[in-house]
């Protein structure tokens, strides 16, 4: 027995969320996809699998079975972190992709998902980095606010400073501060 589970490949044997993590991070949405095809495969209730297949859907645009899957993640794991954040990813892309009077609704509950997400498991550099430019790029009524757009990037730079960095450079720039964003 021992043989066999040694022998069993990366992919398949469970997985934790930093393992999808990195490469979700890297844009390596193929390889995100095909790794938790074959562990669900293996484990249909592997809610990190789920999570990091809805990232994956939410980067191909298809939002729908994005939201369907996170939603699936959380229902087997409430409050999983990255399954937040899928969530958040997925209403928001729907939001977007809509652009009509009932997206608002998908965009306030996007904002909540990222900020749990986020105040759940403080390391999540997408969630870190999706918040601030929602918060920048949002009006005021909806939550937008630059002031909140740069706590995200502080938040970051604790995780990854020169990607903290880089979205303060983002933030300021959108907010037409092109001197202040030059060191960053």
């Amino acid at each position: 027995r021992r043989t066999v589970l040694l022998c069993l490949p990366a992919a398949l044997a469970a997985q934790s969320p930093s393992a999808y993590r990195a490469d979700l991070e890297q844009g390596h949405y193929l390889k995100v996809q095909a790794d938790t095809k074959a562990r669900l495969a293996l484990d249909p209730n592997d809610a990190n699998a789920l999570a990091a297949e809805s990232q994956a859907l939410s980067s191909f645009q298809r939002f729908s079975e994005a939201y369907a899957t996170a939603q699936r993640a959380l229902d087997l794991r409430p409050g999983l972190p990255d399954a937040l954040l899928a969530r958040g990813l997925a209403r928001a892309g729907t939001a977007v992709q809509q652009r009509n009077f009932g997206s608002l609704g998908k965009i306030g509950d996007a904002m909540d998902d990222l900020e749990a997400a986020t105040k759940a498991d403080g390391s999540l550099v997408t969630g870190w980095i999706s918040l601030g430019l929602a918060y920048q790029q949002l009006p005021g009524i909806l939550g937008g606010s630059t002031r909140r757009a740069l706590a995200c990037a502080d938040s970051l730079r604790t995780v990854s400073p020169a990607k903290g960095d880089a979205l303060q450079g983002m933030v300021l720039a959108m907010d037409g501060k092109w001197s202040d964003a030059l060191p960053y």
